[in-house]
């Protein structure tokens, strides 16, 4: 049963750079065409031994059928197979993690959406890497009859949908919007059950909760595989620097990374800001680890900006 697709999605190496050498194009002005020639993307020295953290909202439940057992086992469904298949990655499902507690109640605009910017700043905080929202929404019957005359058979069938929404906390730019719509064929002696509103008690449709978690689970991945592990700094003071990952991701004492400055924000369709990433200006090397924070001095010696960001030096 493979989902009918609906897909907005950036490639991250090439969408997001012309956006960012556009947007540095305007920030900084003609007198730094030059500096800006010798940008460089900064999606080089990948470490795979450091794990990208990833968070996942609570699944939201807006089709208008309140069975929400229907929403629970899906949601312990993805979180199993995302676990077990994505070993390079941490996976948070918001409700269980306190530092998570900024996706219980997003910052919401009028219009309903999430603000970037908002989420670019609590998740860099937490130090993730991808924030995911995931959304079931619609779930419809769709009865019919095929063949010809005293031959026609009842074709009975339930349409779910699902909106999948993927953030990048490096920018706040949404990385992947994907609408997912599974037809999954039901008997005859579902149907009253549907009507009755035991949905989540249907065989059919929880034999086919498996095949719609693997297609989240695959999406999920694959965009993981794509995009590099980025840490941040999120104190500074004389003494050093304080990133906000761990020993939970991979990162040990001595560990040395690139450090990246941050332009600030540029200005969007809708009001909505994006982080812009700049030149690496220096390194870190990490002194003392906790379980989620790091702290590390830096090669110059001279104080990091609080906002840059960082990747795994190349060896």
């Amino acid at each position: 049963m493979k989902p009918d697709r609906s897909c907005f999605c950036l490639n991250m190496n090439l969408s997001l750079v012309g956006a960012v050498l556009v947007a540095m194009t305007m920030i900084l002005g003609c007198a730094s065409v030059s500096r800006i020639k010798d940008f460089k993307v900064p999606f080089k020295g990948e470490n795979v031994s450091l794990k990208k953290k990833v968070a996942i909202a609570r699944i939201q439940n807006i089709s208008g059928i309140k069975d929400n057992a229907l929403v629970d086992n899906l949601e312990t469904l993805v979180m199993e197979d995302l676990t077990k298949t994505c070993s390079q990655s941490l996976f948070l499902l918001s409700g269980t993690s306190q530092v998570l507690s900024f996706l219980e109640n997003p910052d919401n605009k009028p219009s309903g959406g999430r603000s970037s910017l908002h989420l670019a700043e609590e998740g860099r905080k937490a130090g993730l890497n991808i924030i995911v929202f995931l959304s079931l929404t619609g779930i419809h019957l769709e009865e019919d009859q095929n063949g010809f005359l005293w031959f026609k058979k009842d074709r009975n069938s339930v349409k779910l949908t699902i909106r999948m929404e993927v953030f990048d906390p490096y920018t706040g730019a949404k990385i992947l919007y994907e609408n997912l719509s599974w037809d999954v064929p039901i008997g005859s002696d579902e149907v009253i059950p549907y009507k009755e509103g035991k949905i989540s008690g249907m065989v059919s449709i929880n034999e086919a909760m498996g095949e719609i978690s693997e297609t989240i689970r695959e999406t999920l991945c694959k965009s993981l595989k794509e995009l590099p592990w980025k840490g941040f700094i999120v104190h500074s003071d004389g003494d050093g620097v304080e990133i906000s990952s761990g020993a939970e991701v991979g990162i040990h004492a001595g560990d040395e990374f690139v450090v990246y400055e941050n332009y600030g924000t540029v200005g969007g369709v809708g009001g909505e800001q994006y982080r812009i990433p700049g030149l690496a200006i220096d390194e870190l090397t990490i002194t003392a680890v906790t379980s989620d924070r790091a702290r590390g001095i830096s090669a110059s010696g001279k104080a990091l900006p609080r906002g840059s960001f960082i990747q795994a030096k190349e060896k």
